[in-house]
């Protein structure tokens, strides 16, 4: 069994904007379920030091949040702000500075298999899973309805 430590979210995030800023990648296990389908609660994920000018659209990054970290996806940026979304929210958007960036993720282990979030075929994926919001959202309401 792997050796483990768990931590409060503060602790853990200081300690690991430390190592960021030393130029050094973070391997940890995620909790939380805003990056479904295409990142599982549980799952291994690498981040690694990065510049908001090296950011791009479709990126998964680290970022500050109202007093909290987020693991979310590059909706759109400009040269001072970035917005963010999780993959599986479904209103939520967060306008996050450019010194709220802490880092990317560079790879997401789920079981047996590696994936890399940040390649091409991933970054359409998630678009057309962003643009079929409303769509996602009319049929969330119809099965809550329907558990009522």
């Amino acid at each position: 069994m792997e050796p483990s430590l768990t931590l409060d979210n503060r602790s853990f995030f200081e300690g690991l904007e430390d190592i960021i800023r030393e130029g050094k990648s973070v391997q940890f296990r995620l909790k939380g379920r805003s990056m479904e389908p295409f990142i599982q609660d549980g799952s291994q994920i690498r981040v690694s030091p990065v510049k908001f000018e090296d950011t791009r659209l479709g990126d998964v990054v680290l970022a500050r949040w109202r007093g909290n970290w987020i693991l979310h996806r590059i909706l759109f940026k400009n040269k001072d702000f970035m917005y963010l979304i999780g993959d599986g929210n479904l209103v939520q958007i967060e306008k996050v500075g450019r010194n709220d960036l802490v880092a990317t993720l560079t790879s997401v282990q789920e079981k047996d298999s590696k994936i890399t979030s940040q390649n091409f075929g991933a970054k359409v994926l998630a678009l057309v899973w962003f643009l079929a919001r409303p769509l996602r959202l009319v049929v969330s309401k119809i099965k809550n309805l329907m558990r009522s």
